[in-house]
This record gives C-alpha cells, sequence and structure tokens, in this order.
C-alpha cells in the first residue's frame, strides 16, 4: 500500500508539473506579444 500511495503521489506531482509548464508558456508567450506591442 505505501508504493502505491507514492506512486499516486509521484502522478500528481507530474500532473501539477505539466500545468506550471503550460501556465509558464502561457505567460511567457502573453509576455512575448506585449513586448512586440510595445515595439
Amino acid at each position: 500500500m505505501v508504493v502505491a500511495q507514492a506512486g499516486d503521489v509521484g502522478m500528481l506531482g507530474a500532473r501539477q508539473r505539466r500545468r506550471a509548464s503550460r501556465r509558464a508558456q502561457l505567460f511567457s508567450g502573453l509576455a512575448g506579444l506585449e513586448a512586440e506591442a510595445l515595439r
């Protein structure tokens, strides 16, 4: 059971990382658009 729980936690962490990376990409994309607009 302990191993299964550890695996679940790892999967949850991976999901959060994917979400974080998606957010980072969106923020970086918006920042790039703003930079181009300011030019």
